[in-house]
């Protein structure tokens, strides 16, 4: 078991300017990236979209055609990170229908 990352909240606390961290999740096969103003995300097995959170609050305009470089590099932070925490991939795992359930 991997021990937990974590960061100290006491700068903050201080109204020290904190330092940009990257965010990411994964979920059935869907992930996400979160650093500064952009966000990638996506919906397995779609590939990723991303948004400028700061100018565009909605998220309504994808931005992954018009900026590849921030999806480039985003998309390869995603990867080490589920590589170093033992993520697998959604097409390597069973569907829903091939094993009951637990109880």
């Amino acid at each position: 078991m991997l021990p937990p990352e974590r960061r100290s909240m006491l700068p903050a606390l201080r109204g020290e300017r904190l330092p940009e961290v990257t965010l990411c999740w994964e979920h059935l096969g869907n992930a996400e990236v979160r650093r500064g103003r952009w966000r990638l995300v996506r919906e397995h097995p779609g590939p990723w979209g991303l948004y400028d959170v700061a100018a565009d609050r909605s998220e309504s305009t994808d931005l992954a055609q018009r900026r590849p470089g921030p999806v480039a590099e985003l998309a390869t932070e995603y990867q080490h990170r589920a590589q170093r925490v033992g993520v697998v991939p959604r097409d390597q795992t069973r569907t829903a229908g091939s094993a009951p359930a637990p109880r």
